[in-house]
């Protein structure tokens, strides 16, 4: 009988009404599609999509042989992957005991769960905490430098706080730098060059790039010209 009713009323499309918009969405989150995990289209009020990096449906750098947390040296050596975590943590704006009930219950549901993306690790990786590493930035090995200014930089990457880093040039000391950034510039003249760096972190550990070679004004493996010199010979 209703559905009869209808029948005399025109059918006319739903116009959206000003002030919504339409955005796929994670799946998981409800944060804007990324990374290539499934999504879904949403109408929203303009202004309410969650923006930002997504704290939910995360992709966390993790070491290949324990999968845990890695930190940025395990991530420099290049003994990590990114694996996809669900993460449920309970809202910061709550009081902490509040907080802490929302936590209990997350963790409890998730103690349930089969799925390992709920399982985020908390653990870092079992690499030594005292490493350190020296990454050069520039110059690069095997290039030519087009100038008697050679701009530097290096990058060091450690859980302590760089204290010192020194340019050696043909082993001996051309630089040192006691805070950052760790850049500066060098006058050379027209040669070929052996680059070395060392980086000291706060409680003395250190470490060694290895060697940068270069050519000022020329290849960096241009064979020195040979500078004529003249033979005395006794006089009988």
């Amino acid at each position: 009988m209703c559905l009869e009713a209808l029948t005399s009323y025109p059918s006319d499309n739903f116009l959206t009404p000003s002030g919504i918009v339409t955005a796929d969405v994670d799946v998981v989150s409800g944060y804007r599609a990324h990374d290539g995990y499934p999504s879904r289209s949403e109408s929203f009020a303009e202004g309410t999509i969650a923006e930002g990096q997504d704290p939910i449906h995360a992709k966390i750098a993790v070491c290949k042989n324990d999968g845990k947390l890695a930190s940025p040296i395990d991530v420099a050596k290049g003994d990590t992957e990114e694996r996809e975590f669900i993460v449920l943590k309970a809202p910061t704006q709550l009081g902490e005991a509040d907080k802490k009930r929302w936590q209990d219950g997350f963790d409890a549901w998730i103690s349930t769960q089969s799925d390992s993306r709920y399982y985020v690790p908390t653990e870092p990786c079992s690499s030594s905490a005292e490493d350190v590493l020296i990454k050069v930035k520039q110059p690069a090995d095997q290039s030519r430098i087009n100038s008697n200014n050679l701009d530097w930089e290096v990058e060091i990457i450690s859980n302590k706080k760089p204290d010192k880093v020194e340019i050696f040039v043909d082993g001996l000391t051309a630089q040192t730098l006691t805070q950052s950034p760790w850049k500066s510039t060098l006058n050379l003249a027209d040669g070929t060059y052996t680059l070395k760096f060392k980086a000291r972190v706060e409680g003395g550990k250190e470490a060694e790039s290895g060697d940068i070679r270069i050519g000022v004004n020329k290849d960096w493996n241009a064979v020195p010209t040979p500078t004529p010199t003249a033979t005395v010979f006794p006089t009988p």
